[in-house]
């Protein structure tokens, strides 16, 4: 099985100065304790600091050839309105470069980004054969219930994406309940372990 691990948060926490973040953690491990399937990694090009200090966190781990890295023009960010025609390119080229890989598994550690970074997040747009595991935390309720109207677009598009995913683990202390009804996602499609 090949599973595609998206690094983007990680990749932002990196451009932060936060070094030991939770998606990059959990990346590793997955990586660690992986003694089956090809595991890459894919980074964006949006945050170009940050690729030479993960590929050296990975550099004993997993072949240099598996940490591919994607790019689109930007910028991006969801707080231009300017910039919704390259968000949506980028959306695509960043799911046909996923498509190019073949993945059976596209694992999204972070979810609730895009809004002020670089950072770019879709499901399924061309690859409908993979399944999209997506993890959920706290962050991504505080997201929801921000009612600012400046974030309606956001919010809207984020919680349609998200629908999309195959499988939803939900990390503690948010509960499989708080995540279903906050996205309005059957529970059959959430889990709290994978």
């Amino acid at each position: 099985m090949r599973i595609i691990i998206d690094l983007q948060k990680a990749q932002i926490d990196f451009t932060l100065k936060n070094i030991e973040n939770a998606s990059l953690l959990l990346s590793k491990e997955i990586v660690i304790n992986n003694s089956h399937h090809e595991i890459v990694l894919a980074l964006s090009g949006h945050f170009p600091e940050s690729i030479t200090p993960i590929r050296e966190v990975f550099d004993h781990l997993l072949s240099q050839k598996n940490i591919r890295v994607w790019n689109s023009p930007s910028p991006v960010n969801n707080c231009d309105p300017s910039n919704k025609w390259r968000r949506e390119i980028a959306e695509h080229i960043r799911e046909a470069f996923f498509k190019h890989i073949r993945p059976d598994v596209i694992f999204i550690p972070s979810f609730s980004v895009g809004y002020t970074d670089e950072s770019v997040m879709s499901v399924g747009n061309f690859t409908p054969d993979a399944k999209t595991i997506v993890s959920l935390n706290r962050d991504d309720i505080t997201l929801i219930d921000n009612t600012d109207s400046r974030y309606e677009s956001y919010r809207l598009d984020y919680v349609k994406q998200l629908n999309l995913a195959d499988l939803i683990w939900v990390v503690p202390p948010l509960s499989m309940n708080e995540a279903s009804k906050h996205f309005n996602i059957s529970s059959e499609r959430i889990k709290t372990r994978l």
